[in-house]
């Protein structure tokens, strides 16, 4: 694991300011989008190479959008497959819009990293008072997915969205039709090493927890909306962990399946939510959680004694079969880490984490009293780095991250934000 300082990038700028937003990174290289912020606007500067021997940064991408960066929304998305996927380091995607006429143009790119040639994909206009390009995400090596809103007074809600699923190789895309898919709020885990290995598992919920429950628990609170094609309200109510080969999800999204055949892990309709944790190179993590209201109305023992607590599941990624692990209590932090699963204890003084398969206290991080600040761990990193959120009560203030090495118990470094990719640690 190594730790990027990108504030060394951002300090002391004047306006406009520049950010660096962490894209993908190789064994030379890092690359990053350029994003200028002005005042009342802002625009991206493109795709940039940092190389790590020479620590010199050049400009990757070329085109028409280059010279007129002011003319074109640019939009690349960062790559948050593992590095142990085949081909998941080879190329970065882009998209560029602009206006042409009463539409709007939008064009796909891919950028060889080996040969540093970038070819267009394809490109297609349309209409730009029907559809609002809102952004795009790597799938699995060679396949994009990428959403259109079709009601731009709502194009913030995920619930007027059309997602399609281009083939890179193919330079052809296609619509997914599974409305469920295309509303669902969850996020999605690529594993396996190779295609033909490739499972995709996916978090499915349509609200979050508090506006599910509202809906659920209010007579005065109802959706404001219908959900398209024929999915029945009940829908949004509905917590799943699914998995597919991956094959065979873009086989049927390919054939035009309007109900694409996901294997159901894990699922509870109106009793309560399940969320993802997190995963591994062997299992994927989630959380199970029965509402209160539910739990209330039985009258057996073990129903009741789960009332503020949450179940935590462990999926093997080879033959999709859920083993349960443990109960904790309701908003518990819970680490995934290489291939052990931890639960955070606090202490006022200190720290624990605790595996939660082998009931091991595996580290211990001792609080330095500062002031009235909170610290809590958030993360723990290739059995190396510790990350601790220290928060001050006073908005003005605000967070601080603190990377610690667990070797020697001292602090690496702060900053006021982190994103990890494969295995970097952004300090920002």
């Amino acid at each position: 694991m190594q730790i990027f300082n990108l504030q060394n990038l951002n300090k002391w700028q004047e306006v406009p300011k520049i950010i660096y937003k962490p894209l993908s990174v190789t064994d030379s290289s890092i690359y990053f989008e350029k994003i200028v912020l002005g005042l009342e606007d802002s625009w991206s500067e493109g795709i940039w190479e940092y190389d790590k021997f020479s620590h010199v940064m050049n400009r990757l991408d070329k085109g028409h959008h280059a010279e007129n960066v002011q003319l074109y929304d640019f939009d690349t998305p960062i790559n948050y497959i593992s590095s142990n996927v085949e081909g998941s380091l080879d190329k970065l995607y882009f998209t560029t819009i602009t206006e042409v006429g009463d539409d709007d143009f939008i064009e796909f790119f891919e950028i060889d990293l080996e040969s540093r040639i970038q070819r267009n994909i394809l490109s297609f206009t349309f209409d730009k008072d029907a559809f609002l390009y809102k952004k795009m995400e790597i799938l699995a090596p060679g396949y994009i997915l990428f959403w259109l809103s079709y009601d731009l007074e709502l194009a913030d809600s995920d619930f007027f969205d059309s997602i399609y699923l281009l083939d890179v190789k193919e330079k052809k895309y296609y619509e997914i039709l599974d409305d469920a898919f295309n509303i669902n709020s969850g996020t999605r885990i690529l594993t396996g090493e190779t295609f033909k290995e490739q499972y995709l598992f996916i978090e499915e919920y349509y609200l979050s927890e508090e506006e599910q429950l509202e809906v659920l628990t209010s007579e005065e609170v109802e959706l404001a909306f219908d959900l398209p094609g024929d999915l029945e309200p009940a829908q949004v109510h509905v917590n799943a962990i699914k998995g597919i080969k991956l094959s065979d999800f873009i086989d049927q999204v390919k054939n035009d399946e309007k109900y694409i055949d996901f294997d159901i892990i894990d699922e509870l309709d109106q009793e309560g939510i399940i969320r993802l944790i997190g995963h591994s190179d062997k299992a994927v993590y989630y959380r199970k959680e029965y509402y209160e209201f539910i739990l209330s109305q039985k009258n057996d023992f073990m129903s009741r004694r789960k009332i503020g607590r949450s179940e935590i599941y462990r999926v093997d990624m080879n033959t999709l079969e859920k083993s349960y692990l443990k109960d904790v209590d309701r908003g518990s932090t819970i680490i995934v880490n290489n291939d052990s699963i931890f639960e955070v204890i606090e202490f006022n003084d200190r720290s624990e984490l605790l595996d939660i398969e082998t009931h091991e206290t595996r580290f211990t991080f001792k609080k330095t009293p500062f002031r009235d600040w909170k610290y809590e761990i958030v993360d723990f990193k290739n059995n190396e780095f510790l990350i601790v959120s220290m928060s001050s009560p006073t908005e003005e203030i605000g967070r601080a991250y603190h990377i610690v090495d667990v070797s020697t118990r001292e602090t690496v470094i702060t900053g006021s934000d982190i994103l990890t990719v494969d295995n970097y640690i952004f300090v920002i």
